[in-house]
Parts: C-alpha cells; sequence; structure tokens
C-alpha cells in the first residue's frame, strides 16, 4: 500500500525547470517563464513531463497491486503486480494486432474484459489505477471516475496520460467543456446523440496525427467535408449498437488546462472524490500531457 506521506512530483519543479536556464535568477522568475514562455515552447516543467520517468516514480512508490486500463498492444505496466482491463479479449486482440509490429506485446493475459469499457466486474483493490489514452475514449466521465475511485485503495492513484488536441489529429475539434459532462451524465437518454456528435467531429473535424508537424504550427487545412458527414450519419444506427465500436471515438477533446479544471471542479461540486494534484505538460514533439489524480 502507498505510504500516507508520499510527495507527489508537482507540476512544476523550479530547481529542474531552472537548470539550464541560468538567465532565471528566481523561482517565481523560472515560472513566469514557462507560462509566457516555455510551456507553449514545449519546454518541460517537470521530470514527470517523460513518461518513463513518471513511470519509474510510480513503480518506486512500491504498490501491492496496479490496474492498466486499455493496454492494447502495448501496456507500460509488466510485472506480477500488474492487472489489465480492455474492452476487448485477448483473443480479440491479438486479431487485432496480428499484422502489426507491436502485436507481439499484447499481454498474456486480460484480467477484465467488458465491451462497454466499464469496470464494474473488478472486486480487486489497487494502490495505482493507470490509463494512456484511454480517458477520452470513457462514454461517461464521472461514472468512470466513479468506478476508478471504488477500485482504488484509500491512498491510491490514478495516473493519466491524455491526447493533448493541440497536437493530435483533435486539433480542430472544440474542447469539451464541464457542461458537456455534467449533461452525458446526468441525460444518458442522450447517449445515442452524444455518440453522433463524436462520430460527425471525427468525420469532418479530424486533422492530422502528426505532432511534429503541429508543433510547426502546421495543422493542415479545416473544410467542410459534406460527403463525410452525410456517410457517417448513414452509418450511425449500425455503428451505436456497437459497443467496442463506439469505444473507438474521442468522446472527449482535452489540453492540460481543460482537464484538471474539469476534473477539479467535479471534485468541487462532490460528484467524484478524486482531484487532479499534478498535471505534467506536453514536451517539444509530444502528443499527450499526464497527470496524477488522488482520492480526497
Amino acid at each position: 500500500m502507498i505510504a500516507l506521506d508520499v510527495r507527489i512530483p508537482p507540476s512544476f519543479d523550479s530547481a529542474f525547470y531552472r537548470k539550464d536556464k541560468p538567465f532565471l535568477k528566481s523561482d517565481s522568475e523560472a515560472y513566469e517563464h514557462f507560462l509566457s514562455t516555455g510551456k507553449e515552447q514545449g519546454l518541460k516543467g517537470s521530470p514527470c513531463c517523460d513518461q518513463g520517468y513518471l513511470l519509474n516514480f510510480v513503480r518506486n512508490l512500491g504498490p501491492d497491486l496496479m490496474l492498466e486500463i486499455g493496454p492494447g498492444c502495448s501496456p507500460k505496466l509488466k510485472g506480477p503486480n500488474v492487472r489489465y482491463f480492455d474492452v476487448k479479449s485477448k483473443a480479440e486482440l491479438d486479431a487485432r494486432y496480428r499484422n502489426e509490429p507491436n502485436g507481439v506485446n499484447v499481454p498474456d493475459e486480460i484480467h477484465y474484459v467488458d465491451q462497454s469499457g466499464y469496470l464494474k466486474g473488478i472486486q480487486e483493490k489497487f494502490d495505482v489505477v493507470f490509463s494512456s489514452h484511454a480517458i477520452e475514449h470513457t462514454m461517461d466521465l464521472i461514472s468512470h471516475l466513479n468506478e476508478v475511485e471504488r477500485v482504488l485503495n484509500t491512498n491510491g492513484m490514478y495516473v493519466v496520460v491524455v491526447p493533448n488536441k493541440k497536437y493530435t489529429f483533435d486539433h480542430f475539434k472544440p474542447v469539451t467543456v464541464l457542461e458537456d459532462v455534467l449533461a452525458k451524465h446526468f441525460d444518458p437518454a442522450k447517449a445515442p446523440s452524444f455518440l453522433l456528435r463524436a462520430i460527425l467531429f471525427e468525420a469532418n473535424r479530424r486533422a492530422h496525427n502528426s505532432p511534429e508537424r503541429h508543433w510547426q504550427n502546421d495543422h493542415g487545412e479545416f473544410t467542410f467535408n459534406k460527403a463525410n458527414i452525410q456517410n457517417s450519419i448513414a452509418r450511425f444506427e449500425s455503428t451505436s449498437s456497437d459497443s467496442v465500436s463506439a469505444s473507438g471515438y474521442h468522446n472527449w477533446i482535452f489540453t492540460e488546462e481543460n482537464f484538471a479544471e474539469i476534473i477539479n471542479h467535479l471534485h468541487e461540486m462532490g460528484l467524484t472524490s478524486l482531484k487532479v494534484q499534478a498535471c505534467y505538460n506536453t514536451p517539444f514533439g509530444g502528443m499527450s500531457f499526464s497527470a496524477i489524480l488522488t482520492k480526497n
């Protein structure tokens, strides 16, 4: 079990940031530089901006049991104290990635499978729950947070790696706002139209997925695509009945700023006990940010 007094690396580490910037003479000057210039340039505000460093931090906590959500063919956590959850079974993942180079990395066992993406069948408790490029696929963000909360031990952490819309194919899509999350949770009858919205965004507002080009301000051009929209509407009925296909869409569109704001507002409203303790910015050339949530 994780110790009560564990120190979570802060979102911004002044000593780390100033190490190669001798022109910054104080911690406050360093933070101001990061907010005004460094963040947009992809300068790392914390060593945890590197996923490898973040994962080593998690492993060094000595957790008794960890759960990785959506490992697919690239699990980030390995070992006898790791359990895997996915919307596809081991056999389905093997078939999905059979012809891809990383296909050999599908875990030997998927311990929990639920096509709807819900963790309701999990009875074990974990010190760490980890997901990479998974939380944006959830159909009901509040329910997902509550399910993670349920399977976490008292001092547990939810560690997430999330695509930053600025540097992915989500670039032209509008960011999620708190009202989107609340509406989906409290009006679940609107689930079909919610899914159609994600499908239409994908059909009409999908950008390229090269982070290198996005960092160079080359996002491509957004153009109205009438044919794609019409085809998407025509296919919607069959797709909406397939929960596994539905899980492939980005239902929530995040930057590190709106992610932390939404989660913490939900916490303030008493809709989740999870709160963002640290959010690590997207490094230059990357497409993701990461965050650590704890129960409070």
